[in-house]
């Protein structure tokens, strides 16, 4: 049995009786039955062993509606979905929720995430061999920030008031906590592109840095960087990111469902995938290769509690 959860609100130009109306319609046309049970709430029959799937409004408000029922292999559970999905556009706001996710699998073949999650090159693959992950806390914390380490770890001078080695600011963290809670992250991303990376096939260094476009682009990178990867949320800067957090959302609840509920964060490699699936999309790639250091990057220095 698959538990399902669901309520909402509607927005302002309709009524709780336009939409029973509708579900009546719906219903009648799918050959299916319906009750009413008292005024503004109805209840529908699928065909299936279901506790039974109600609409209950009180105003604009769909009232949390619990239900479990069967998931056959006929699949007629599908029309509670189906239905849900066709209400979708008199709500202001529908939340969907349920065990087996089906909600989201069918949302997507609906509307398909833009984004695919890519497969890491034998390049990107490389680096996973030279990170240490042993001990990490923080798996996609540790993974983001190890892979920006391979990439400038020998380079200075990236911020004036602090000059010196990658290294060399990440031991300031817990020191200068004020900094790194409002602005490090972003920073380091933001110099991270700007250093070693081309953007549409020039180098970045070579782009006025007002440029508009590079500057959206950056800001959608560090912000979907920092909250899928470094567990951070800050807001939205526009349609870019809310596509890419679509895709991490999906790829998440997939993820989960394969690997008895545990987050796609806590794998390494499907982190860096992420990753370089997000730059990809952004448009940004590699100016140069990287020169590895001698010793592996320890990615446990990286935990989330030190750094914000």
């Amino acid at each position: 049995m698959n538990t399902l959860s669901y309520s909402g609100k509607l927005k302002k130009r309709y009524s709780a009786n336009e939409v029973i109306e509708f579900i009546e319609n719906y219903v009648a046309e799918k050959g299916l039955s319906y009750e009413l049970l008292e005024e503004q709430c109805i209840l529908v029959d699928f065909g299936i062993e279901t506790e039974g799937i109600g609409f209950s409004f009180q105003g604009l408000e769909l009232k949390e509606q619990v239900a479990k029922h069967a998931v056959d292999d006929e699949q007629k559970f599908m029309g509670i979905y189906e239905l849900l999905y066709e209400l979708r556009t008199f709500f202001f706001a529908l939340n969907v929720q349920d065990e087996f996710a089906i909600w989201d699998e069918y949302c997507y073949s609906k509307e398909p995430v833009k984004v695919t999650l890519k497969e890491l090159t034998p390049e990107q693959k490389e680096l996973m061999e030279h990170i240490d992950f042993t001990g990490c806390e923080d798996v996609s914390v540790s993974t983001l920030w190890s892979v920006i380490d391979l990439y400038i770890w020998n380079r200075a001078g990236f911020v004036e008031e602090n000059p010196g080695t990658w290294s060399d600011m990440v031991k300031k963290i817990p020191e200068e906590r004020f900094r790194c809670m409002g602005l490090w992250g972003y920073h380091m991303i933001s110099l991270w592109i700007r250093e070693v990376m081309a953007f549409k096939g020039k180098p970045v260094k070579e782009y006025d840095p007002e440029n508009k476009s590079l500057m959206t682009a950056i800001s959608v990178a560090q912000f979907s960087l920092m909250e899928n990867l470094g567990l951070m949320w800050s807001g939205s800067v526009g349609k870019k990111q809310i596509i890419l957090a679509k895709m991490f959302a999906y790829e998440d609840k997939k993820y989960q469902k394969e690997h008895h509920g545990k987050h796609i964060i806590t794998s390494a490699e499907h982190s860096m995938r992420i990753l370089f699936t997000t730059l990809d999309y952004l448009g940004f790639t590699f100016c140069e290769k990287v020169e590895f250091p001698t010793e592996k990057i320890k990615a446990a220095r990286f935990v989330y509690t030190e750094i914000v």
